[in-house]
């Protein structure tokens, strides 16, 4: 994936979250709306159940006492009755009819609404709003007057000379109480797909990374090959058409060079076989066998004299005796091979590269330090990953193809060990190693 398909795919994941995050917004709105109106229905209902409810038994009540009086009461009463009744037909008609509900008010119609709310599960308690009025239907109409002042009041029944609803404070808390599970719902799958998105990029990020890395393997290691062939066959060249055969002496050297270089060659490919092919770790775990690192030391330091000295590096090796530990002695010897590979290439004139061999009591501590750049701090627990190479800002001369180090690491761990680096830009870098010593 090129960066430009890499960025457009940001881009769409980046709309597809905000377009999704607008999606759940709108859905808990109306999800809020939704309750908001189901419990606006539900306690009009209820009121209006509660005052018929109040209603009825009040007319109950009244026409309860009047069956329950004698009869010569009750019709003594009956002609006075109808006698008030014809002469104030005319004029007091309205104040007739309310005159069974006068022992209404609006405690009592509170306690008994309370009441039936919790019978439906709502447990805010009401206000109840009381209002002179006539038996009109235009009544009902006045919740749209209280509207704006209390959204969540019930309509006006009338009752009497009166008319009563009921008003609700807390409600959109309680709304958003109750959606709350729809909240964590939406917001766990939010969180859920936006991790996707990250984890997704992230791992397209890491194999753009890794395919550049191989890229810059295959050219690192096309050159690295080339160049022991190049020279063993100049040296064969020089032999065959020069006359150096008659030369003892230059037929030696130009036979030390194709050797070294065909040397060099062997190691290479090694490196990359064992690093990329072959499963070392287990290989060492089952071919355990002492082995000297002092030996070990001074035949990786060999390899490099002549290169060292023709670059005016020197080397040192401090060692203390009977430095034994358990392990593959192939394996032991090219990881120290690396490091001082390592230090080789960044080392300049009149550097100097030191191998310190310190024996404890429980462990060897192998240290390969040198007096190169250093490497800066951002890069010092990357140099141990898979095709990493450190950025050679003007250095242009550095060979190399980000597997010497990862194979240390692995060969100290196989053998149980511990591998470290401290380094200061500017004052050379220091590998340290600790094995477990031989028993």
């Amino acid at each position: 994936m090129t960066k430009r398909k890499f960025r457009l795919f940001l881009l769409l994941m980046s709309i597809s979250l905000v377009l999704l995050v607008l999606l759940q917004v709108f859905w808990l709105r109306a999800e809020y709306r939704s309750s908001g109106e189901g419990f606006r229905r539900e306690t009009n209902l209820v009121f209006r159940n509660t005052m018929f409810h109040i209603s009825d038994s009040i007319v109950s009540g009244f026409m309860q006492q009047f069956m329950d009086r004698p009869e010569s009461d009750q019709s003594q009463r009956a002609r006075q009755d109808t006698i008030i009744i014809d002469r104030r037909r005319q004029s007091d008609t309205t104040r007739l009819r309310g005159a069974f509900f006068e022992s209404v008010d609006p405690e009592s119609i509170g306690k008994q609404y309370e009441q039936s709310l919790r019978d439906h599960n709502i447990l805010l308690p009401p206000v109840i709003i009381k209002e002179e009025t006539g038996w009109l239907p235009s009544s009902y109409q006045k919740t749209d007057e209280i509207r704006d002042s209390l959204p969540y009041a019930t309509q006006f029944v009338p009752l009497g000379m009166h008319s009563y609803a009921a008003s609700f404070e807390g409600v959109r808390p309680m709304i958003i109480r109750s959606i709350l599970p729809q909240v964590g719902f939406s917001v766990f799958i939010t969180m859920l797909i936006a991790l996707s998105f990250v984890l997704v990029a992230r791992s397209l990020r890491a194999q753009q990374r890794l395919i550049d890395q191989k890229n810059d393997f295959i050219g690192n290691i096309t050159h690295e090959l080339k160049t022991p062939v190049a020279t063993a066959e100049a040296a064969m060249e020089a032999m065959k058409n020069f006359d150096v055969l008659d030369n003892p002496k230059q037929t030696k050297e130009y036979l030390d060079m194709a050797i070294l270089e065909l040397n060099r060659l062997g190691m290479i490919t090694d490196k990359i076989l064992r690093t990329s092919v072959f499963d070392y770790e287990k290989d060492i775990m089952l071919q355990k066998s002492p082995v000297d690192m002092g030996s070990v030391a001074e035949e990786a330091l060999e390899s490099f004299r002549f290169q060292a000295a023709h670059k005016g590096i020197r080397l040192s090796l401090q060692t203390d005796s009977d430095l034994i530990v358990a392990g593959h002695e192939g394996h032991l010897l090219q990881a120290l091979y690396n490091l001082l590979d390592n230090a080789m290439k960044y080392a300049s004139q009149s550097n100097e590269i030191i191998v310190r061999l310190i024996g404890k009591s429980d462990r060897v501590v192998v240290t390969v330090s040198d007096q190169g750049p250093g490497i800066p701090e951002a890069h010092q627990k990357k140099v141990f990953d898979k095709f990493y190479r450190l950025p050679s800002g003007n250095v242009h001369n550095v060979k190399g193809y980000g597997l010497g180090l990862h194979y240390v690491k692995g060969v100290v761990r196989a053998h149980g060990g511990k591998i470290s680096l401290e380094s200061t830009p500017g004052e050379g870098a220091c590998f340290m190693i600790k094995l477990p010593a031989y028993e």
